[in-house]
């Protein structure tokens, strides 16, 4: 499985970056094309929330490079 590209997200709770992990770059495509639920988490927090519209276009734009 490759790397997917860099990106993270702030975590509500503990507002710090958390990168997006778990995720292969094909399986992140899918879900965006599909508007599919892309989730980030927080180890310290031990939280999961879904990346924004915001976010998701962000990450749009850094898979198309």
């Amino acid at each position: 499985m490759a790397d997917p590209p860099p990106f993270s997200s702030e975590c509500p709770k503990c507002r710090h970056e958390r990168p997006l992990t778990g995720y292969a770059r094909d399986e992140l495509v899918e879900l965006l094309t599909s508007g599919g639920e892309i989730e980030c988490y927080c180890i310290n927090c031990d939280e999961r929330w879904p990346i924004s519209t915001e976010e998701r276009a962000d990450l749009v734009h850094t898979l198309s490079r």
